[in-house]
């Protein structure tokens, strides 16, 4: 082989050396994923506006909610991007990550319940628009007076549509927007609204909604995707927009409270066990999840069957957090006969129940129970 032909391969060997590492760049940055933005939302145009600040209630699926969320941004296409990253860096109060604004419980809300709560922090703004749009593209929403402690508060907005019915169960979008500095929606222009404040962009959404100025719905209304482009494009994706906003996403559905878990606590022993056998004198510790609302619900624990089943406490809770997880403990009486006992779990429309054994009280045989389910 010629020098020059050795030479001529490796600029060849060079280029496609290039054109592969180019490639696999390109490659990288399209499938490389976008972090999630922080829900302290801030307009692009004005960085140092005052965010939205979600209530501090923990829940455990606020990462799993994010990404539902971001993914209902894309699957509504041409919708404004409705959080933003500020251009530079700013001393702005960070949300914590494990909150949330809309306080449903494990990530649900109960189509008994027909209400969700709504807290957090705004800090600016005088007053917000809660909005819940559902799976059909039906539109729920309320306008909240933030208070002097820039908190806004609201333990039941009620989920129903302009068509005056309960929201299509299923995907929930829900979200809260606040007017920017500028006191303003958007740009300020809205059909038939000058200097457009939040109830301007409320009533516009309303009214492209309803089919006629009656207020009555003649056709089919609007898609959910929909009604979010109509919210998006006349606030946070306008140019020039400070306003502010936070999403979230729920599941509407059926209200469900089940037993997961009957332990025992003997007297003195932290260390719990899971068996089903228990002996007298000890605690049953009864723990199970819920999506109902612990303002509006009770969860009524009591032993149903059994040989004594009438020496047992009854007991009950109305108390648990966003993740749904409640907590009752039920003393086992010192004189109880021996036998299978049957626990049930009740929030007035929904029942779980388990099978537990009691011991003998002198005896050392043990046996698993088996849980069952009652409608």
């Amino acid at each position: 082989m010629k020098r020059s032909d050795v030479g001529r391969s490796w600029v060849v060997a060079l280029l496609v050396l290039v054109v592969v590492v180019l490639a696999a760049t390109a490659v990288w940055s399209l499938w490389s994923p976008t972090p999630l933005p922080s829900s302290d939302v801030s307009s692009p145009s004005d960085p140092t506006a005052p965010p939205i600040v979600a209530s501090p209630q923990a829940s455990q699926g606020d990462d799993q909610r994010a990404t539902a969320a971001a993914s209902t941004r894309d699957q509504t296409a041409t919708t404004p991007q409705v959080t933003a990253t500020p251009t530079s860096p700013s001393p702005q109060p960070v949300a914590p990550v494990d909150s949330t604004v809309i306080l449903d419980i494990n990530e649900q809300v109960a189509t008994e319940d027909g209400t969700v709560a709504v807290r957090g922090v705004a800090r600016g703004p005088d007053r917000v628009l809660v909005f819940f749009v559902d799976r059909r593209g039906g539109y729920a929403s309320t306008v909240l007076t933030v208070d002097e402690n820039d908190e806004f508060e609201d333990d039941d907005v009620a989920l129903v549509t302009l068509r005056g019915e309960p929201m299509a169960e299923g995907l929930v979008v829900a979200g809260v927007f606040a007017a920017g500095r500028d006191g303003v929606v958007g740009d300020g222009e809205i059909r038939g609204f000058t200097r457009a404040d939040i109830e301007a962009l409320d009533e516009n959404t309303r009214q492209q909604i309803l089919a006629d100025s009656s207020g009555r719905l003649t056709g089919p209304g609007l898609t959910q995707r929909q009604v979010l482009e109509v919210l998006f494009a006349e606030s946070v994706g306008e140019d020039g927009s400070d306003d502010l906003s936070v999403e979230d996403v729920f599941v509407l559905t059926d209200g469900q409270t089940t037993i997961e878990t009957v332990t025992a606590s003997s007297p003195g022993n932290t260390n719990a066990t899971t068996a089903r056998s228990f002996s007298p004198g000890e605690t049953i510790v009864v723990q199970g999840l819920t999506n109902r609302k612990p303002v509006d619900t009770t969860i009524f624990v009591d032993v149903v069957d059994g040989p004594n089943a009438s020496m047992f406490e009854f007991t009950s809770t109305d108390e648990w957090g966003t993740d749904g997880v409640w907590s009752v403990s039920i003393p086992v009486p010192a004189d109880a006969e021996a036998g299978t006992y049957t626990i049930r779990a009740d929030d007035g429309d929904e029942t779980d129940s388990v099978e537990v054994t009691i011991l003998p009280s002198r005896g050392n045989t043990t046996a698993s129970g088996n849980s069952s389910s009652r409608p």
